[in-house]
């Protein structure tokens, strides 16, 4: 009898074992990925969170753009990983950069091992996001309008200017730039629509809280720095900002 205990209670740690980790497997281009954590002290929920914005992240990037490098009996971590991952320097959108390089084979799919400070930014993302779910919930409408491209024709200089977040080049431009003040600010606001694709939904770990910044500024500020395809000029970066209940465009200057 104790003998079938034991051989059940062998067969219930497998089974939730082996449902662990096809929770935390996803499909990337038709291959089957999956994700380790170094930190065991994670939830649940937590590492489900950040496989999701891992699965989410990696969707974004082309199959030829990544190049899965195996390790060598002389590479460092040879014996402990399989290889790691190398981002083409053409890659569009990359918020994959720095939360994933040694990766593991297991039963023909790729593991991920997430390190532990990968897991720390994580956490305090995931942290600020859920103090912020209004703001995160409309980013996506308000991309989807500045994609399309703003259409200032028409819009006071009042109305321009609160398309914008900035206080100190606004104010710079104010007391310098005399009658073409105005001609600035619509200058600042992006007016041409973007490539399909040009400035997809960020990554949560793209999601920040600016603290330490001048009154002006209005701290503590919800900001977002999302990457973008610039098409010929290559990457970037825009900064949003979450201002009285808005999402506004902050150019960059003072």
């Amino acid at each position: 009898m104790k003998r079938m205990i034991a051989i059940i209670a062998c067969l219930l740690v497998f089974v939730c074992a082996r449902t662990q980790g096809t929770e935390l497997t996803f499909q990337w281009h038709g291959q089957t990925m999956g994700v380790d954590f170094e930190d065991t002290n994670l939830t649940v929920s937590a590492k489900s969170a950040i496989k999701d914005d891992i699965a989410y992240a990696l969707s974004l990037i082309a199959s030829s753009n990544v190049t899965f490098s195996l390790l060598t009996p002389d590479s460092s971590y040879y014996g402990e990983y399989k290889g790691f991952v190398n981002f083409g320097a053409d890659t569009r959108i990359n918020y994959s950069e720095g939360v994933l390089c040694y990766y593991k084979e297991i039963d023909g799919n790729i593991r991920w091992q997430i390190g532990s400070q990968v897991s720390s930014n994580y956490l305090a993302a995931i942290t600020l996001t859920n103090q912020y779910a209004s703001a995160v919930s409309v980013l996506s409408n308000y991309l989807h309008q500045f994609t399309a491209g703003i259409d200032i024709s028409g819009m006071t200089l009042s109305e321009k200017k609160a398309l914008l977040w900035n206080p100190p080049l606004l104010r710079l431009l104010e007391e310098t730039s005399g009658d073409e003040f105005e001609e600035l600010v619509g200058g600042a606001v992006p007016a041409v629509p973007a490539p399909p694709g040009a400035c997809p939904f960020p990554s949560i770990l793209a999601f920040k809280a600016e603290t330490d910044l001048p009154a002006e500024w209005e701290p503590p500020l919800f900001c977002c720095n999302i990457k973008v395809w610039r098409g010929a000029s290559g990457g970037g970066t825009f900064l949003f900002c979450y201002v009285n209940g808005t999402w506004r465009y902050s150019p960059a200057g003072p």
